[in-house]
């Protein structure tokens, strides 16, 4: 099982957050137009569906893949616990709810980058590794 590197970690992130920010905009976009809703209320609640599709779709898929996400699937690599078992709905739950802040997913890739570690700090905090799974 070898642990995977940065560069395919951040694009199957980036891949993974495309759908639910398309629908921020799109909900933004909307209550501007049609609800006449003041621009900065508008931008509040197209950030939150965003955040709640990104956590609702990305928990889900990682569970019931057992460990992918759509983007981790293009890349063929896969999150499990540090023993190589599937992970919980706890753990793909505590990832994605930091995971989809971006402020925090800037942290944590700037954190792999600057560290120079194949483990991030919610890898740390939830005892997984992400591994390629075409080099098993």
């Amino acid at each position: 099982m070898n642990i995977e590197h940065k560069k395919k970690r951040i694009l199957s992130y980036l891949i993974d957050f495309v759908l639910p920010i398309a629908l921020g905009i799109a909900t933004t976009t909307l209550l501007i137009m049609r609800a006449n809703f003041p621009w900065y209320f508008a931008m509040l609640i197209g950030a939150g569906a965003c955040y709640l599709l990104y956590l609702l779709l990305n928990t889900i898929f990682l569970c019931s893949t057992h460990g992918y996400t759509f983007g981790s699937l293009i890349f063929a690599i896969k999150t499990v616990t540090l023993q190589g078992e599937d992970i919980s709905w706890r753990i793909a739950l505590v990832k994605n709810l930091y995971l989809g802040l971006i402020p925090f997913a800037i942290v944590n890739a700037v954190y792999m980058l600057v560290v120079h570690t194949e483990r991030t700090v919610f890898d740390k905090i939830t005892d997984t590794i992400v591994v390629d799974v075409k080099e098993n």
